[in-house]
């Protein structure tokens, strides 16, 4: 935020979650223009709300769901390199990957200065997120079972 706000200095954070650590609720609470919203009911409201989408996740595996719901926000997104782990390169080209403090912060003023839609192919998420690869993977496992 010091980084973004030397630059931006009426920026406004919405940060979202399940069952934020008290870390966070403290930060959230002694930083101005920082809300937190937790255990929000519609993660498309979310998305929705905001200009520039962040995912700031530094651990985990698999696909992050969360950068699916992203992209179909169709908003501009800063990622760190775990965000998009496990994302085949036809959908990581519409994110912006930041790995450290002052790339994500120059990533997202960028963005905010620049406006600018992320306008992934819906024919490219269905083919290949959609219900039908989702039902011919089950039918794969069942097969093997």
């Amino acid at each position: 935020m010091p980084e973004i706000r030397s630059q931006l200095s009426n920026v406004k954070v919405l940060i979202a979650g399940a069952k934020p650590i008290n870390k966070i609720r403290q930060l959230c609470e002694n930083i101005d223009g920082v809300d937190l919203s937790i255990n929000p009911s519609s993660s498309t409201e979310i998305y929705h709300s905001g200009r520039v989408l962040i995912n700031p996740v530094l651990t985990g595996s698999g696909v992050s769901i969360k950068s699916l719901e992203m992209l179909v926000a169709g908003k501009p997104i800063v990622s760190t390199p775990q965000g998009i782990a496990g994302l085949p390169l036809s959908v990581k080209q519409y994110f912006k990957i930041a790995s450290d403090t002052q790339s994500f912060a120059a990533a997202i003023v960028n963005l905010l200065c620049n406006i600018q839609q992320n306008h992934i192919e819906q024919k490219l998420l269905e083919s290949l997120f959609g219900n039908q690869v989702i039902h011919e993977v089950v039918s794969d496992i069942k097969s093997l079972i």
